[in-house]
């Protein structure tokens, strides 16, 4: 919505990426292991190897999308094709038919959530793989991710993949977990199975943990989206989807460069719905 700020940024964006394509391997993974490279991806162990080629791919699709913005054609197709390649090439030797996930790392029977949430997020599997994928990620087999910041991104990912209730649950355990515990901000990390101090340990601290963290707080955007089918289409909400789930009854306001979005929703339906003139609803109905 910003052109002047998007204007400012776009050279150093693209030069980013031009980068970021010259650390790649001979498959076209995105490098991690040049000297002093450290892949921090939550706050778990494990290989995150095919994590990050899963974020890649959601970079080249979003600096694509602002090569567009920008009337910059060649490279917008430049990215949409290296993201579609790097995406076939993960669904190809990272995809673990046996189990129906994905693998943490390319050649590896070793899986973890990071990767699949990821997958999901970044548009890579097909409808048959998400099945699969949402039954892992709901399940209790794969090792739980490490903070409430990637758990926003697990509950988006259920919920992309047909499980709603699951994704409000997810979300009850972890914030709702946090107001049980007498929370007024929402912390950087909570562990359902802690109890009284425990729940203050982190970085192997005993009072390590931030109590008021920015990172945590994704369902700010996670409620409206799940419970009133509430987002943005194009830049700055100038068309917006709001197709409320069936029996929800729930109000939001969502703040736009014009505005707010107001909407009020009773037992599924719309009751009242207010939004700035520059913004407008378009029904996928």
């Amino acid at each position: 919505c910003d052109r002047e700020f998007l204007h400012l940024e776009y050279p150093r964006i693209s030069e980013t990426l031009d980068h970021l394509l010259t650390l790649r391997d001979k498959e076209g993974y995105l490098r991690a292991d040049f000297p002093g490279d450290w892949l921090f991806i939550d706050w778990v162990s494990g290989e995150k190897v095919t994590a990050l080629q899963m974020i890649f791919v959601m970079a080249l699709r979003s600096g694509a999308r602002l090569a567009r913005r920008m009337g910059d054609t060649l490279r917008a197709e430049k990215l949409t094709v290296e993201a579609e390649k790097l995406s076939a090439r993960l669904r190809e030797k990272c995809f673990d038919r046996e189990e129906g996930i994905f693998a943490a790392a390319p050649g590896t029977k070793e899986f973890l959530r990071h990767a699949n949430l990821l997958a999901v997020a970044a548009g890579v599997p097909g409808r048959e793989e998400k099945k699969s994928i949402k039954n892992a990620l709901t399940g209790k087999e794969l090792p739980p991710v490490g903070t409430p910041y990637m758990s926003v991104f697990e509950a988006l990912a259920v919920a992309q993949c047909g499980g709603f209730s699951e994704a409000v649950g997810k979300i009850r355990e972890i914030w709702g977990g946090m107001l049980a515990e007498g929370a007024s901000t929402f912390w950087e990390g909570f562990d359902p199975g802690h109890s009284g101090k425990e729940h203050l340990v982190f970085y192997g601290r005993p009072f390590g943990k931030s109590l008021c963290h920015a990172w945590s707080a994704g369902p700010l955007f996670l409620l409206p989206q799940l419970f009133l089918g509430l987002e943005p289409l194009e830049d700055g909400w100038v068309t917006f989807r709001a197709e409320p789930a069936a029996g929800v009854t729930a109000a939001a306001a969502v703040p736009t460069p014009y505005g707010n979005i107001e909407i009020e929703v009773v037992n599924g339906q719309i009751v009242s719905l207010s939004a700035p003139p520059q913004c407008r609803r378009v029904s996928e109905r």
